[in-house]
């Protein structure tokens, strides 16, 4: 889900959720003079399953000026109402973004389209009100993941085509659903710059979406943790990752051993009071509390491992990192196989003023494989009980396979790395740990004879080396292997 921007990890670009209530008046932020308008009508939900009841459904829009975002249930009978703001002080202030999100599990559907006359691979996703629209008219298929909305005589309602979504076929899905919007069809080299909300227009507004710029994942993108938060007044970087970290010689389940972590970091501590999560998708909602990483250090006070995350409300925990930074975070197992990208968690940020931020927040992907150790060993079972034995001298060269995400694709774009972590006879730690860079997407590497003998004059000397082979994207998700060698005269 990302890192600030929309972190992607959230990719989640950042929008202040409102529910809006109130109609006709105006409120004034950010120097620009917004004006409230009302917003109802019809929407029918097609091909939806019948095991998703009605009433299952919000709809969610977005302006393309502000980023503030509103979303409002549809009723069982596809009824719904809602209050925008618009301004005329922005480019685009009265122009928005709409979409269908599910409640349960909640996630991100598909945008709210027109299409243009005859057969096309485009259709329109700019929306501008001019005043109160009413008696619109939508139909939604969950089949395609999009839906169409009817404009013809509708009053204070018009179709801004500056904005479109890319289709992968003529009147058919946006390119981006199905696949969190980092498809192959999501790929672009041409960005508009001007639709905030969905830049590489595949149909997956940035906030939901896996690879913003339509070229990389936003795992791979520096800053991906701060995009979600560029509109926001405390937070600095917001993201939610992957972990799943396992000894070669041990059997393993997603479903035993997933970690996820949700972790919010601010640009002044002071003005946060507290944070939780309010909308949390059905595969978290089950989640077991694991405990914070070595070298956090705890402020508020840390469940116990193992308790329920919903015990508590869902809460987020003041945490210092390892530099120190101050940062409110919880680590989850989901305790199930079926949690994946695009399955949304809402965290709701409370300041000491009293008001409140929103955040949305999911996984860009999921590990279902660790790296595939392929180098030859011989003597050894590569546990810790049992290392791998290796010659007395000369160094050793490692190769393995790629992890594989949800579909079973191997991961491109990770940073691959060793970490020695060497232990004397009674399991204690000698000397610091001990990291070697080895590259993006390389799957070969070697420890020299030195690196293996660092610690070799040590006293006690070292017993067994762990070797964490690890892939990695720039703002936490990541997999490892860790395998347990010894030189044969150790």
């Amino acid at each position: 889900m990302k890192p600030i921007k929309a972190l992607l990890g959230t990719t989640l670009l950042l929008g202040t959720l409102s529910l809006m209530t109130a109609c006709g008046k105006s409120s004034s932020s950010d120097d620009a003079t917004y004006e409230t308008k009302s917003f109802s009508g019809n929407i029918s939900l097609t091909n939806i399953s019948s095991a998703e009841a009605s009433g299952n459904y919000y709809l969610w829009l977005q302006n393309r000026a502000s980023k503030q975002v509103y979303f409002v249930d549809i009723d069982a009978l596809g009824n719904f109402a809602l209050d925008i703001e618009t301004t005329k002080d922005l480019e685009n202030g009265d122009d928005f973004f709409a979409g269908i999100i599910q409640k349960n599990p909640f996630k991100y559907l598909g945008p709210i389209t027109v299409l243009p006359n005859g057969s096309a691979t485009e259709a329109s996703t700019g929306f501008k009100f001019s005043g109160n629209v009413e008696g619109a008219s939508i139909t939604f298929d969950a089949a395609k993941g999009r839906g169409d909305m009817a404009t013809a005589n509708m009053t204070n309602l018009s179709v801004d085509t500056t904005f479109k979504t890319r289709l992968a076929s003529a009147g058919g899905a946006p390119v981006g659903v199905g696949n969190n919007g980092k498809g192959s069809g999501s790929k672009t080299g041409s960005l508009n710059d001007k639709n905030s909300i969905d830049q590489d227009e595949d149909g997956i507004p940035d906030m939901f979406d896996a690879m913003n710029n339509g070229a990389k994942l936003d795992n791979e993108v520096e800053n991906g943790a701060a995009d979600i938060s560029i509109h926001s007044s405390t937070i600095s970087g917001a993201v939610m990752f992957m972990n799943l970290k396992i000894d070669k010689a041990n059997n393993f389940t997603v479903t035993q051993d997933a970690n996820v972590v949700l972790q919010l970091s601010s640009s002044d501590p002071s003005k946060i009071s507290s944070m939780k999560a309010t909308l949390v998708n059905a595969n978290y909602t089950s989640s077991k509390i694991d405990p914070l990483p070595n070298g956090f250090t705890a402020v508020d006070t840390y469940p116990s491992t193992g308790s329920n995350w919903s015990a508590d409300n869902y809460k987020l925990y003041k945490a210092l990192n390892l530099s120190g930074q101050t940062v409110w975070t919880v680590l989850l197992k989901p305790n199930n196989n079926t949690f994946g990208p695009g399955q949304l968690i809402l965290v709701e940020v409370t300041k000491t003023n009293g008001k409140k931020e929103h955040f949305w927040l999911s996984l860009n992907f999921k590990f279902q494989t660790i790296l595939n150790d392929t180098t030859t060993w011989s003597t050894g079972s590569g546990s810790r009980n049992d290392p791998y034995q290796i010659l007395t001298t000369g160094g050793r060269v490692f190769s393995y396979d790629a992890p594989t995400d949800e579909a079973g694709n191997p991961l491109t774009g990770l940073k691959y790395s060793m970490e020695l972590f060497f232990y004397n006879s009674s399991d204690q730690q000698i000397g610091d740990r001990q990291v070697i860079d080895i590259g993006t997407d390389v799957y070969t590497s070697t420890l020299t004879q030195a690196q293996i003998d660092t610690y070799a004059s040590s006293s006690p000397a070292p017993a067994y080396v762990q070797v964490d082979l690890t892939a990695r994207y720039p703002h936490g998700d990541n997999a490892a292997t860790k395998i347990y060698m010894k030189r044969s005269n150790w």
